[in-house]
């Protein structure tokens, strides 16, 4: 869709503000007060909703929104940093696990990228807006170009993600390995589980893990958690 300068400049206005916002050091409470005396300077669309299953918002992040996986992590975090973080859906992208689509659908992925790499990913609810988690902060459902500067301005879609058991392609993917940087696992020991497949730091997968019926519902297998 093409826009006016006077558009363009407003856009860029309001996703300033958004990354001031949301780098400002205030609770994560006060979004909402900020957005509505935001809307009063720069029209917007951008609504709080609430956290996914009650889940605490320092839970979780945008890329474990996406994935599905809030509140279906044992420990979400390794030191000071989540584990299922943008470099491990990076992984899955480059992997061919996320398939590429031209078109948004509803229901799929829309990553945001700079120069620099990946920023962010967020579920399509229609062509032009998503729901997203702006890392720690809230829930939020907005227009495509209703983000933070910083998330950055090419975009790029996903197909749905098939569920467990659906017969799509992430079933298919269960019982395959690939090797995954250590740091995104915590050990090279420890199989991190995302919908049924696994990941072990490039070794053969245990005999239960390459049975194309088991599913861990977390991301820490238990048979490799740590003692």
């Amino acid at each position: 869709m093409k826009t006016s300068g006077r558009d363009d400049e407003m856009n860029a206005w309001l996703r300033d503000h958004l990354e001031k916002m949301t780098h400002d050091g205030d609770p994560v409470e006060t979004y909402p007060a900020k957005l509505e005396t935001l809307a009063k300077e720069i029209p917007h669309t951008i609504q709080v909703l609430p956290s996914q299953r009650g889940e605490p918002l320092d839970r979780y992040n945008c890329v474990m929104y996406a994935l599905n996986l809030v509140g279906r992590m044992k420990n979400p975090f390794r030191v000071w940093t989540f584990r299922v973080d943008l470099a491990f859906l990076t992984h899955l992208i480059d992997d061919g696990y996320l398939t590429a689509s031209h078109d948004p659908k509803v229901g799929g992925l829309v990553t945001w990228s700079s120069p620099e790499g990946l920023k962010h990913v967020g579920v399509l609810v229609n062509p032009d807006r998503a729901v997203s988690k702006w890392s720690i902060g809230q829930l939020l459902e907005h227009g495509l170009y209703e983000v933070p500067s910083s998330y950055g301005g090419h975009l790029a879609f996903y197909d749905p993600l098939d569920t467990p058991g659906s017969g799509g392609r992430v079933s298919a993917a269960r019982g395959k390995y690939s090797s995954l940087c250590p740091a995104l696992v915590g050990r090279p020991s420890r199989c991190a589980w995302i919908f049924g497949f696994g990941y072990s730091g490039g070794r053969p997968l245990p005999a239960h893990q390459e049975d194309p019926t088991h599913v861990c519902e977390t991301v820490t297998c238990p048979t490799h958690a740590e003692s």
